[in-house]
């Protein structure tokens, strides 16, 4: 019984209403990144933060198109703020069907004295294939993150950002390369 009531689900609308009483709004802008030394082109989605201090997130949808084969890989960036008194260690992620994300780990930030709550931060990403995210530009793609220690916390990408991405990404593959770059 005491494992269950540790395990907590969050949704990015619930976050939002219950810790702030204010729904946030979504990003519906995208930008291209076309840094020459990366061998790929960005299109990016404008971060979206919700929550209010112990809990904040801010996650930002991410496209690359390789240069050369013209293939985009789709990922959800997660920067994830928390007072505890350990870090969670989120390492997994699954989607609504239980099949698996790949999932990086990119940063953990924190530490804190026995029996101390602390700010705490951690950076991940989740990779998610395209069609699943065309599929969920209705209603939202779900996805749910794992810790080793901590809450789960189920994610929903919201439709404006999966339809701002999703635009600029078409657009992006039917424009041809600038003058002079491959």
């Amino acid at each position: 019984m005491r494992l269950i009531l540790r395990r907590v689900v969050i949704s990015i609308g619930v976050v939002a209403v219950v810790v702030s009483g204010c729904v946030p709004t979504p990003p519906t802008t995208a930008l291209t990144k076309d840094d020459p030394f990366r061998p790929y082109r960005a299109v990016e989605t404008d971060v979206f933060r919700f929550g209010t201090r112990p809990g904040v997130m801010a996650v930002k949808l991410v496209a690359e198109i390789d240069r050369k084969t013209g293939a985009t890989e789709t990922r959800l960036k997660v920067h994830h703020q928390y007072t505890g008194q350990h870090r969670h260690n989120y390492e997994s992620a699954r989607n609504i069907r239980a099949e698996s994300l790949k999932f990086t780990s990119v940063a953990r930030y924190g530490s804190c004295r026995v029996r101390t709550d602390c700010p705490l931060d951690e950076m991940y990403m989740v990779d998610v294939p395209e069609a699943e995210l065309r599929a969920g530009a209705k209603l939202g793609y779900l996805l749910k993150v794992f810790p080793r220690t901590g809450p789960d916390i189920v994610i929903t990408i919201p439709p404006e950002m999966i339809a701002s991405l999703t635009k600029l990404l078409d657009q992006e593959r039917r424009a041809p390369p600038p003058a002079g770059k491959s």
